[in-house]
């Protein structure tokens, strides 16, 4: 298995609408990858005579007669004091056990009754049949108990053929061997010495081999350490993790100075930056012994105040000690010690985490394991570490891979959980997760991949599993308990373990592998081809056509078309398709495979569509193309490269290569009465930063796509001259796709904003937006614009673009969008009444209208900005009905920016005359400062007023960067507070704070006891903290609710893994309605 750092990933489980992107600024966050502070590790080796033993039951190693062993499953039942005979050379000929004598003393023999019942023998072979011993027949002869030892488990016999140095040897140099991205160094115990009385003596340790970063050199050396490493020493447990502090802090060692070692030792730290992280892997097999130095006492002391440690009654003196083999209790206050201290004068904290493993305890402390597992137990504890008791080199492979795990999860991403609806039934998610990933790098093009794995469905209490738990390919959990990928975890498709890396396994491995030609489309210039307005009968759509191919043979892909001289066109072509032609590995090759092919899915989430015949994943990446991937075998279909990029391909091989196919795609499909054969499929996708164009593929065959239509700026209605997307700019607004009433019949319709104008890149004062000041309904069969509110179109307080999806709501239940919501990039949130009958029975478009029905910012100098759509509830109290509206307020541009001070909103829409403001909310953000009759009079208040609101003053930047869900009134919103490290330190790894915030939908009351530190005596206090919980260091997605094995269940995708938030409990649920469409 391999041990190497995750880095980016994006999770999308993809059944519900909800927006959890991550925007093209918010990259810098994730630069780090050339630059990420390799953790240091230092391996605490024990080096005691114990190791010298064999781990398990000695009994099972050496025939013990005084010991009754177990009837093995493995052979015929045999009494243990009866005696036994081989026959013809078999202990069970034919199958059966030949019994010689009802017991040991039945045997004539008094030389064989010996040996049958001496330790370490069993079996006796010479003439037992007579007291001489030397008449009669020979035979060989045992004991059923030893035959029962004989054949013992094998797993309890192979435990002895091994000693414990040996198995921890072969571990801790395969682990040296897998691992990546950590610098690593070894201690072991000092040796023994004698005293002048004659007693041996062991003082604490030394360093082995110094840490360093894990190049050839490095590990080839600490693997020859490892393998000389003999054992001559105590237990010193306290000791020498003491002395791994001192090594730390880059001072004079204590136990390997005068006047133990000569000469002096003066250490330097492997300690380089402010926020390396530091860690010490302790590995025993037993209780302290002969460690009671009293330098434990003077420098350490009792630090956790158990009154373990007895005192030393003379400090130049050893200590006495707490347990036999004069063992101290001072680890624990050591690891806390070294946790606790600042161990280093670089600016911040620099101290060391303690993760301690108790190797083979039971069999090795015997009567002392319990006290043993205590002492490392409340060492780790105390070191903000984790202990691990494991047996057998599986599991001692396993404690050091989970401490692995732990420490490289600490800088690991993720984002936006999604799970596709289930194939057969479409009220419930599938059996499958979909995890598009990506790799940041300093320069180039980013990796990118797409993985698939399991959600289970059912609980399996013996394997851990629970429902909705994410499963490798073997059915095992992916995940650790923090949300991190277990190393040993191998995703569907892939040929072996991938974990969590981005460039090993999924449709990206697949694609490395492949043997045959790709399939690379593109649209260019055909017969007459209208690129706007549909196919009509032109075979040129036809993108399987040989002259939309994209490759060298094709000679309508001209130079001019790529935007490069005729020298480098074909160079050009070779390096997208995955042809190293710049020889960018360095291996003299230019004919060769590129190390990976696959771009990064930045912010693109994959879409899911069902055929009869097979599933297929769709999902657009920065390489350049929008790819389709078989399900079943992580295939790469095709690819399409639209047309307005491949002007821009060159930039791919560049130190800022930019955005491509960046935006999601959704599709508008169809089924035959089966419900199971796809009749129409059109695939819709924006480039998001790529580009202010839209673009329709016909997918119902997915391996015969064709091109449809295009939107953009100057595009014309077919058969008119009005160009009525003037409005739009980059496309970042995901296509929510439904059906409206129109005239007297209805429509199928994409509707999206009108996208983001780069000028509100400016942070500090962005100009006036030119673009993206509207919303726009366009049909999904032909791409012509049905209806529109923009500024352009007359809708002149439509100031601000927007980039968000909308929400776009069925108020009656007849399957057809009756109003959509959007908030714009000034904060203001807008309603579109649309569908809408008239006197005539007919839906006028012309009739439909828009209204700002809420701003947050108050004047000129507030600057807060809404990208994401709110989550609407439908609602009714004593002055009738109306819509909830859930969202928050954030930059996700400028995710790092700490000016403005950001809300969550819960409003309440009436179809009021006018524009409501915060002034017209509750601002509950204090509520749980006031007494109980203010608290009681805050609630009323909202009643009677349009909604409530918090200010996220938690900390400096926190912003609202996904959808609010709202679920058995609780509104979830998650939020990020930024880091604030400058971005040219190389600490910077663009993290903050990632929190979930769980209210009641009503009135922003804590629901859940989110904070335990604030109850007393078992009473629950419930707090401003209990709102919310921190639940990760990277930006997080909304929450994602979706029903799993029948089970209500929720993700969260954050830095780390994925979280699953607490939700609150209902007594039943039924599924009426999948909201799936929009």
């Amino acid at each position: 298995m391999k041990f190497k750092k995750i880095l980016c990933c994006f999770i999308f489980l993809q059944f519900l609408l909800f927006a959890a992107h991550s925007f093209a600024k918010d990259t810098d966050l994730y630069i780090d990858s050339e630059s990420t502070i390799e953790p240091n590790i230092l391996i605490i080796f024990d080096t005691s005579g114990s190791m010298n033993d064999a781990p398990g039951d000695k009994r099972y190693c050496t025939y013990d007669p005084n010991f009754s062993y177990p009837q093995p499953a493995t052979i015929p039942s045999v009494s243990a004091t009866k005696v036994y005979r081989m026959n013809s050379g078999q202990w069970f000929k034919n199958g059966n056990p030949t019994v010689y004598k009802n017991s040991v003393g039945e045997v004539p023999c008094g030389n064989a009754r010996t040996e049958l019942t001496a330790y370490n023998d069993g079996v006796y072979q010479g003439k037992p049949d007579n007291t001489d011993c030397k008449s009669g027949t020979s035979r060989t002869i045992a004991t059923g108990n030893w035959l029962r030892f004989n054949y013992a488990d094998q797993e309890l016999k192979e435990a002895c053929s091994k000693s414990k140095l040996q198995i921890a040897k072969e571990v801790i140099t395969d682990f040296l061997d897998d691992v990546e991205g950590v610098r690593v160094g070894v201690m072991i115990f000092n040796d023994k010495f004698y005293r002048n009385d004659g007693h041996a003596e062991t003082e604490g340790g030394r360093i082995g081999k110094e840490i360093k970063s894990l190049d050839d050199a490095h590990r080839t050396d600490l693997i020859n350490y490892i393998d000389s490493i003999t054992t001559n020493a105590w237990t010193p447990l306290a000791e020498t993790l003491y002395e791994a502090g001192l090594y730390f802090q880059g001072t004079k060692s204590y136990f390997n100075s005068p006047p133990f070692k000569s000469p002096e030792t003066i250490y330097t730290s492997p300690i380089q930056y402010y926020c390396q992280k530091n860690y010490v892997i302790l590995m025993t097999d037993g209780l302290s012994t002969v460690d009671r130095n009293a330098i434990l006492e003077t420098a350490i002391g009792d630090r956790n105040n158990d009154k373990k440690e007895p005192p030393c009654s003379d400090p130049s003196k050893p200590c006495y000690w707490s347990y036999g083999g004069e063992g101290s209790h001072y680890l624990d206050d050591v690891a806390k010690y070294l946790y606790d201290t600042d161990l280093h004068s670089l600016q911040g904290k620099q101290n060391i985490v303690t993760y301690t493993i108790g190797f083979e305890l039971d069999s090795s402390a015997g009567s002392d394991a319990p006290q043993a597992k205590e002492l490392l137990q409340s060492a780790a504890t105390l070191g903000h570490g984790k202990f691990y008791t494991t047996e057998g080199s599986a599991g001692l492979a396993d404690a050091f891979a989970s401490v692995l795990n732990e420490v490289l999860a600490k800088t690991s991403s993720f984002v936006a959980p999604i799970v596709p609806v289930s194939k057969m039934e479409r009220t419930t998610a599938g059996d499958k997760i979909y995890l598009a990933f990506f790799r940041p790098k300093q320069s180039g093009m980013w990796s990118g991949n797409i993985k698939k794995y399991g959600v289970a469905q059912s609980n399996d209490p013996s394997k851990g599993i629970v429902v909705g738990d994410i499963l490798d390919a073997s059915g095992a959990k992916a995940l650790d308990s923090m949300g991190a990928f277990y190393p040993s975890s191998i995703s569907f498709w892939s040929s072996s373990a991938d974990g969590g890396e981005v460039e090993v396994g999924g449709v990206g491995e697949k694609l490395q592998s492949r043997t045959t030609e790709r399939n690379i489309y593109t649209l260019l210039p055909g017969d007459a081809v209208d690129e706007d307005n549909g196919p009509d009968s032109n075979t040129s759509f036809d993108l399987t056509h040989s002259w939309n191919a994209f490759t060298k043979a094709n000679s309508r892909l001209t130079s001019s078309i790529l935007a490069v001289s005729s020298g480098d066109r074909d160079g050009l072509i070779d390096f997208v398709r995955g042809i190293d032609v710049y020889d960018d590995n360095h291996n003299g090759l230019t004919d060769d495979k590129r190390d990976w092919m696959l771009g990064s899915f930045l912010h693109s989430r994959p879409y899911i569509i069902h055929y009869a015949d097979r599933t297929v994943i769709y999902a657009g990446a920065n390489d350049g193309m929008l790819h389709a991937f078989d399900d079943a075998t992580g295939e790469e279909l095709w690819g399409f490269i639209p047309p307005v990029l491949l002007s821009r391909l060159k930039e791919l091989h560049t130190d800022t290569p930019g955005e491509f196919v960046d935006g999601s795609p959704k599709a508008y499909v169809t089924y035959d009465s089966d419900g199971v054969t796809v009749t129409k499929a059109i695939l819709i996708f924006g480039l998001r930063r790529g580009g202010n164009y839209y673009y329709a593929l016909d997918v119902t065959d997915p391996t015969a796509p064709k091109y449809l239509w295009r939107i953009y700026r100057d595009r014309e209605n077919k058969g008119g001259s009005t160009h009525y997307y003037q409005e739009l700019s980059q496309t970042w607004s995901t296509p929510v796709i439904g059906k409206v009433a129109y005239g007297t019949g209805e429509k199928w319709v994409a509707i999206f904003g009108a996208g983001y104008d780069d000028g509100q890149d400016i942070v500090s004062n962005p100009p006036a937006d030119d673009y993206g000041r509207g919303v726009y309904m366009a049909d999904v069969l032909t791409g012509d614009c049905i209806w529109w509110k923009s500024y352009r179109g007359g809708q002149t307080d439509m100031t601000h673009c927007i980039p968000s999806d909308v929400a776009a709501i069925d108020l009656d239940g007849d399957g057809r969008i009756d109003r959509i919501y959007v908030g714009d990039a000034n904060a203001r949130m807008w309603r579109f009444n649309i569908g809408d009958l008239n006197k005539n029975g007919n839906s006028d478009p012309s009739e439909w209208t828009a209204k700002m029905i809420f701003k947050s910012n108050s004047g000129s100098s507030e600057k807060r900005k809404i990208f994401y759509p709110p989550d609407v509830t439908l609602e009714k109290d004593s002055t009738g009905e109306y819509e909830m509206l859930f969202f928050g307020t954030g930059d996700r541009e400028d995710p790092k920016g700490t000016k403005d001070v950001d809300r969550i909103y819960a409003f309440k829409d009436r179809n009021a005359s006018t524009t409501k403001g915060e002034p017209d909310l509750v601002d509950v953000t204090g509520f749980y400062s006031l007494s109980a009759d203010q608290q009681t009079a805050k609630i009323n208040e909202i009643k009677s007023k349009d909604g409530w609101y918090i200010i996220l003053d938690r900390k400096a930047g926190e912003k609202c960067l996904a959808t609010p869900v709202v679920y058995n009134k609780v509104a979830y919103y998650t939020t990020f507070s930024p880091s604030t490290e400058a971005i040219g330190d190389p600490c910077f790894i663009g993290e903050g704070t990632a929190t979930l915030y769980a209210v009641n939908y009503g009135t922003g009351e804590a629901v859940f006891n989110l904070d335990l530190t604030n109850d007393s005596g078992g009473t629950v206090v419930k707090a401003k903290s209990d709102r919310s919980t921190v639940i990760g260091s990277a930006i997080p997605s909304g929450v994602v609710i979706t029903v799993v094995g029948g089970k209500v269940t929720a993700y969260i995708g954050v830095g780390g893994g994925v979280s699953r938030p607490m939700l609150s409990t209902t007594r039943s649920m039924f599924p009426v309605h999948w909201k799936l469409v929009f």
